[in-house]
């Protein structure tokens, strides 16, 4: 039988996302689009730079659009409010959640497609999602396939100082390793407020191991 958590949750926050600008490539705009142009006009210059400097500029959000070839390039680089959405595809290289922290109004957000059809496959190297001091992230609609590796679906590795305010949620996980000490979520390092919600979970020794016995 799979374990399914229908709507369940640890704990409960919510938040409301700004919009974004969708950006594809390597670097991040300085300025949202349309909210400068270009001018020869000294005094028009010294203003600009006066204003900015009165009202700092904060970093914008965005959404990268990424596929199995380049998503651990932009992985390690996400910032508070940033979305990572993976295309369909089959992902070989695991999903390394590894310092990213975004916050309590601008949480990090990981995500495939609403049928799950961006798939992770288990490496006998590593956890697949592996969770390491990061904080304010959201995984969502991800298919986990372990391909018979004795390792776990999602953990907060031991060697972590913290993982706190994860999200999963609408995520399947099966083809586990056949042994008990094989968990489909762990926690292992000091964890807090989390939620699970909507997370299948099937063929695995152990379904969730929340703390560190």
């Amino acid at each position: 039988m799979p374990l399914t958590t229908k709507g369940a949750s640890i704990h409960t926050n919510s938040w409301v996302r700004n919009p974004k600008k969708i950006f594809v490539g390597a670097n991040r705009p300085l300025f949202p689009e349309g909210t400068y142009r270009h001018t020869n006009d000294v005094k028009s210059a010294y203003a600009l730079t006066a204003l900015g400097l009165l009202f700092p500029l904060s970093a914008q959000a965005d959404v990268f659009q990424v596929n199995p070839g380049n998503y651990r390039d932009r992985l390690p680089n996400l910032q508070p409010g940033d979305e990572l959405v993976l295309a369909s595809g089959d992902y070989q290289r695991g999903l390394p959640i590894d310092n990213l922290n975004g916050t309590a109004g601008a949480p990090i957000i990981i995500r495939g497609p609403a049928d799950k059809s961006a798939r992770i496959y288990g490496r006998s190297c590593c956890n697949t999602i592996s969770i390491v001091n990061s904080s304010y992230v959201t995984i969502q609609n991800l298919t986990l396939d372990q391909n018979g590796q004795f390792v776990d679906g999602v953990k907060a590795e031991g060697h972590s100082n913290y993982a706190h305010h994860i999200v999963l949620e609408d995520i399947v996980m099966f083809n586990f390793a056949a042994e008990q000490q094989v968990v489909g979520v762990s926690t292992k390092c000091p964890a807090w407020d989390w939620e699970i919600r909507r997370i299948e979970i099937r063929d695995v020794g152990t379904g969730m191991y929340l703390g560190n016995a």
